[in-house]
């Protein structure tokens, strides 16, 4: 019997590899219009294949990535970035991967493949890439290039969105105005900047604003902490008027604890 469960086993093992290896035949053959985030993405893994087969006749690693364009294309949900623990990376290079998974994770999660789909699709190619090539582990100048491809694409997505986003999994942006002494108005340049940043950000369900503000230590304590306040209160209904909603914004007040300008 067990015999039998082995045989039945390598049939459908074979079987898998013969449908990934066709895949490679018919994602050529395939036309990829569009412009939204799963035609980028399926002509991006589509090139890919084209490289893997023909130029490095690397046929398992064009097999995975046809299977994987066809997905794309023809399934209703479309197929995530590479999982680490789905391949033999060598230590050397899974830290690295790791924090990248995190960050390319956290920029999924705030909807750029909706508003920047050609970049979401080019970051998670490059990605996949520089796994790939890792695994590998003995083409230096291809696993540098493909995490270069993966990092120029998050530097572009942090750029257009405003946010940084840190090893760590966080998408950050640390914004500052400054005010006139003893001052809560925010100046008509710095409506047009807060303006600026609104319309950058991201409004997902995910993204949170926290709005501190602060004092300098001319005056009382009490007077600074109240100072501090009415300007975060002054920039959280100026965030809302710009069309950030109310719930994604917080508010803190800290007074002259941490000034940001110094005063004698």
């Amino acid at each position: 019997m067990s015999v039998l469960k082995v045989v039945i086993l390598s049939i459908a093992s074979l079987a898998l590899v013969a449908c990934d290896h066709m895949n490679i035949a018919e994602i050529h053959q395939r036309t990829i219009t569009g412009s939204d985030y799963r035609s980028h993405l399926a002509s991006k893994y589509k090139a890919v294949v084209k490289y893997e087969a023909e130029e490095m006749v690397d046929l398992p690693d064009a097999a995975h990535f046809a299977t994987k364009a066809m997905s794309v294309l023809d399934n209703k949900k479309v197929p995530g970035p590479e999982k680490l623990e789905n391949w033999y990376v060598h230590e050397d290079f899974k830290e690295d991967l790791k924090k990248a998974s995190k960050r390319l994770d956290t920029a999924l999660k705030i909807g750029i493949k909706e508003t920047m789909p050609e970049m979401a699709a080019e970051a998670v190619v490059g990605f996949d890439c520089w796994m790939e090539q890792a695994e590998e582990g003995w083409q230096v100048d291809h696993i540098q290039a493909c995490r270069d491809r993966f990092n120029i694409a998050m530097n572009g997505i942090q750029e257009e969105v405003g946010l940084t986003i840190t090893d760590d999994a966080k998408a950050e942006r640390k914004i500052v105005i400054y005010y006139d002494h003893d001052s809560s108005k925010i100046s008509a340049d710095d409506q047009v900047f807060l303006s600026s940043e609104v319309a950058r950000m991201p409004m997902h369900e995910k993204v949170s604003l926290t709005v501190t503000g602060h004092a300098d230590r001319k005056g009382p304590e009490k007077y600074n902490k109240n100072l501090s306040l009415e300007r975060a209160i002054g920039v959280h209904e100026a965030l809302s008027n710009f069309g950030l909603g109310k719930k994604y914004i917080g508010i803190s007040a800290a007074g002259e604890t941490t000034p940001l300008v110094e005063t004698l």
